[in-house]
């Protein structure tokens, strides 16, 4: 059977206190049969890194292009050090297409670990990927002027949920759309306008802190409303009429990953390697509830395996009250990450996990 979806990430050596735990996750709850891209960049440090992590993925190793000298001085002054590598992140982003060849690519980032099952119905409404995004709210500015940079009116921000699904073969148009809009004559030319049109706006707004962060992601979903609407599956929470979406385009969607982006940067690598396990840690309970499955130990399921090493375990999965995870999991993710949306409990049900078990990890159970 020919893949469906490939997962596209974008990372360097600078994240590795971060990949064995998205690493752990994927094997869980990625389909094994779906193609993994890990695109690094192209030094002798993350070359290294890949070969003794990476192992069993796909890998790509990117050169920066030439315009990236551009961005450095664009992105000097960020609140963040070497937001440069930001940018190329999002320029690698539109690229995507270039190293993934399956209809769908989903799109995520190393600190956004999985918490649900990436079940074919999760990402796909029959043949449409889902869309997430969300309206914000007065006060909240999120990725304002990456869309405003654009010359679009920011209402809805689609950095919502990840992963973020697109078909491939609308990736080369977008870039396309972008050299259009900024009066480019190629793509980089385009996103390098793009940056500096996104620090005019940042630092004009008055704000105290300064972002200067495109977000490919939001322009995508922007483009893919004006130009593939039909194509896709719409699920903005808090939309109303005026922001034109219908109402059945504001029904909720299961989100996949718990996108720790403030966790990364205020938690030791140990501390955050304990919240990744305890997001997965109810996952891994109800696969064993729903399943009926009764053996003591699990192999192949990498060093998150060991939670289930023990008595402690079916006592556990015993007295689970499933009701109250809701609440668990909001003070998993106190220091101000994502929380996972109500729905995603959805993807608990006995179809997704006997889905899972069944594409999966048939095997990795042993009574």
């Amino acid at each position: 059977m020919v893949p469906l979806v490939t997962l596209f990430v974008r990372t360097f050596v600078g994240e590795r206190h971060l990949f064995a735990s998205w690493r752990n996750s994927l094997d869980l709850f990625w389909p094994a049969e779906w193609p993994v891209v890990v695109v690094f960049d192209d030094s002798r440090a993350d070359r290294a890194f890949a070969a003794s992590e990476a192992a069993g993925l796909h890998v790509a190793f990117e050169r920066a292009p030439a315009e990236a000298t551009q961005w450095r001085s664009i992105m000097a002054t960020s609140v963040y050090q070497n937001r440069s590598g930001y940018a190329q992140v999002q320029w690698s982003q539109f690229r995507a297409d270039r190293v993934a060849s399956t209809e769908f690519i989903a799109f995520t980032d190393v600190d956004a670990p999985f918490h649900a099952w990436a079940a074919q119905p999760a990402l796909l409404e029959g043949h449409r990927p889902r869309v997430l995004g969300r309206v914000q709210h007065e006060g909240v500015f999120g990725f304002r002027s990456s869309i405003e940079a654009l010359g679009l009116d920011y209402g809805v921000d689609f950095m919502y949920a990840l992963p973020f699904v697109v078909r491939r073969v609308d990736l080369a148009p977008a870039r396309d759309w972008l050299a259009l809009r900024m009066g480019a004559a190629t793509f980089d030319q385009a996103f390098t306008r793009w940056l500096e049109e996104v620090k005019r706006l940042e630092v004009g707004s008055g704000r105290t802190f300064v972002n200067y962060c495109p977000s490919m992601q939001n322009a995508m979903a922007y483009w893919l409303r004006a130009a593939r609407k039909e194509a896709y599956a719409w699920h903005v929470l808090d939309a109303r009429e005026e922001h034109g979406f219908s109402a059945t385009e504001t029904s909720q969607a299961s989100v996949l990953t718990a996108h720790l982006f403030t966790a990364k940067r205020r938690l030791l690598r140990s501390a955050y390697q304990s919240l990744v396990e305890s997001l997965v840690w109810p996952s891994l309970c109800v696969l064993r509830l729903c399943c009926d499955i009764s053996g003591s130990s699990i192999r192949a399921l990498g060093p998150m395996g060991v939670l289930f090493a023990n008595d402690k375990v079916a006592a556990t999965c015993a007295q689970l009250d499933l009701a109250s995870w809701r609440g668990e999991f909001q003070e998993l993710l106190w220091l101000g990450a994502q929380s996972p949306a109500p729905e995603v409990y959805a993807v608990y049900e006995r179809e997704a996990i006997s889905w899972w078990l069944a594409k999966n990890r048939s095997d990795a159970f042993v009574d």
